[in-house]
């Protein structure tokens, strides 16, 4: 059974994780009418924290602020400002939308795990509490604000960071600096994992390629050599076939490399054998999901 990972507390720039998300996502929002801005301060708002950590964070609010965007009615603007300001001792992170807002009887249950206001099938209820935690693990608070004008603000507020240290920043390209870089296949319906996945492994370097079929990772899996595969446990190859035994029927080598992605209410420890997939929970944590990748790629 895969154990919580211990994070890596180093300087990390707010503005950075903007830049890097924004890159990660602009085109999708792009694709359905979403404008994305920033407003990223003029100097460095720097936190002791796991880059890829805030960097779910940020995801996961995005992912739900182009969820309330979709409903703005056809003909008006749909709009996302992401910005980061520094008050005094306090680094701020901003993800403002022009949505519907939140129900005032909602508002105190956003936090809540399993507590969702989308339709049945759309959400778990884990994403906001899972960024409410790991704000409140690096020191800090995530909050929500309603938007006079209309629209939900979310906040997260964290201690700025006081060392002398650099920040360290990922990269601004994908750079080998002598590193192998590998070639990462996602079968999984949900975007926000895509991205999540892509924002782990693309700055170092790793292509990660998403599908939502498991027919299309049936067909890439076996046109292409892939060093990791992270498939869904849910997802299915035909009306009953898990995508996993199919996909170890025409390709039994990848079983090494294959990374099976289970639902909260599954235990892994009964569920892996010595020689099958290595397993992960969902929704991931960022330090499993790298470890698990490392033991892959040794």
């Amino acid at each position: 059974m895969l154990g919580k990972g211990v994070a890596e507390k180093t300087a990390v720039d707010l503005n950075d994780v903007v830049t890097r998300t924004s890159l990660l996502i602009v085109y999708e929002l792009q694709l359905h009418g979403i404008e994305l801005e920033s407003e990223l301060s003029s100097e460095p708002v720097v936190v002791l924290g796991d880059r890829y950590e805030l960097q779910q964070v940020l995801l996961n609010l995005v992912t739900n602020a182009v969820q309330a965007v979709t409903a703005v009615p056809p003909g008006r603007p749909r709009q996302i400002l992401l910005s980061t300001h520094r008050f005094a001792d306090e680094a701020v992170l901003r993800v403002r939308d022009n949505g519907p807002g939140v129900a005032k009887n909602h508002a105190p249950y956003l936090f809540t795990p399993f507590f969702t206001t989308k339709a049945p099938g759309e959400g778990t209820g884990l994403g906001l509490s899972l960024s409410y935690g790991l704000v409140k693990a690096h020191g800090g608070l995530l909050s929500y604000e309603p938007v006079a004008e209309g629209g939900a603000e979310f906040r997260i507020s964290l201690p700025v960071y006081q060392g002398e240290a650099q920040p360290v920043l990922a990269p601004s390209a994908p750079q080998q600096n002598g590193r192998a870089i590998r070639r990462i296949l996602v079968v999984d319906e949900d975007p926000a994992v895509h991205r999540l996945v892509s924002a782990l492994f693309t700055p170092d370097g790793h292509a990660v390629e998403a599908v939502r079929s498991a027919e299309q990772a049936l067909r890439l899996a076996q046109e292409r050599e892939w060093d990791l595969i992270i498939a869904d446990t849910r997802m299915a190859a035909g009306a009953a076939e898990p995508f996993t035994s199919a996909l170890l029927q025409v390709c039994p080598e990848v079983r090494s490399r294959l990374v099976v992605a289970c639902s909260g209410d599954e235990d892994l420890q009964s569920r892996t054998s010595e020689d099958g997939p290595r397993r992960v929970r969902k929704p991931f944590n960022p330090r499993d999901l790298r470890m698990v990748a490392q033991e892959v790629f040794q």
